[in-house]
């Protein structure tokens, strides 16, 4: 086996181990995105170095938090005035 081959393999390990611990804490969630957003999220994804999965994680934790405060509801389960 060359060199190059078993350095190759280690980085597949090593991938493949991440990805395994990852998967462990998170869901699977299915949706349709429309192809312009897609190619844009995919544009803007290696502009910043990041995944596209990180980049909707962070816009789904905004979102969270922008209507977290909106809908706060008391011990009781009404809404908060």
């Amino acid at each position: 086996m060359m060199p190059f081959q078993v350095f190759f393999i280690e980085i597949r390990l090593a991938v493949g181990y991440k990805f395994r611990m990852e998967k462990k804490d998170k869901k699977p969630v299915t949706f349709r995105i429309e192809p312009p957003i897609v190619k844009k999220l995919k544009f803007l994804a290696v502009e910043l170095d990041r995944t596209v999965t990180d980049l909707l994680l962070e816009a789904i934790r905004d979102l969270l938090k922008k209507y977290e405060k909106k809908t706060r509801r008391d011990e009781h389960g009404k809404p908060s005035s």
